[in-house]
């Protein structure tokens, strides 16, 4: 598996480099993560992180999901696609960061859209 996080590209061969990786965190508390395979850019799950919250997307060739949280509102809040550059994301979308590093285990194994997710169409 391939991984982009805010400062460089990783390649990944098991579960323990996976998740030492998404434990890092930059400015702001905070790193945005891109996960696919060596030679194809779907399927991919992407994450924004801060501290222990994150929104995942998830791509394949023909269809894009967000994540989907318990909390219904149309309040935003902010995270970073890099060191310097903020971005709004729905909180209806935020998750706990434990639900983002299950859903990047099952995405490594099984190279699909991770099931301990809910996801809205987007």
């Amino acid at each position: 598996m391939y991984l982009n996080d805010f400062k460089r590209e990783y390649t990944i061969n098991s579960l323990e480099e996976l998740n030492e990786i998404l434990l890092k965190r930059y400015t702001h508390n905070a790193n945005y993560f891109i996960l696919t395979f060596q030679d194809e850019g779907f399927p991919q799950l992407t994450a924004f992180v801060k501290a222990n919250e994150a929104v995942l997307y998830y791509l394949d060739t023909t269809e894009s999901f967000i994540s989907e949280s318990t909390t219904k509102t149309e309040t935003t809040a902010i995270f970073y696609e890099n060191e310097y550059s903020q971005i709004l994301l729905p909180k209806a979308s935020i998750l706990p960061i434990t639900d983002f590093y299950k859903a990047a285990e099952l995405f490594f194994i099984t190279k699909s859209k991770p099931i301990n997710i809910t996801w809205t169409a987007l």
